[in-house]
């Protein structure tokens, strides 16, 4: 069986969402998400937490509104 992790805003992906998932916004900051990927398969897709399909200053109030979620 497998499934994809998703916590969101958890952008570093180590099971929190906390201050450290600031980190791979820095950087992939400009990065677009590759065409044709919404399933969450590329780091530049877990980290559009806008849905805006460029991981930008746009997803960085995610964190906020998830902190410590697990």
């Amino acid at each position: 069986m497998q499934f994809h992790y998703r916590n969101f805003a958890d952008y570093n992906q180590d099971g929190v969402v906390y201050v450290s998932d600031i980190t791979p916004l820095a950087m992939y900051l400009g990065d677009p998400v590759p065409i044709g990927d919404d399933a969450g398969n590329s780091i530049q897709d877990v980290l559009d937490g806008s849905g805006n399909d460029v991981v930008d200053y746009a997803d960085v109030p995610f964190i906020a509104a998830n902190m410590g979620n697990c």
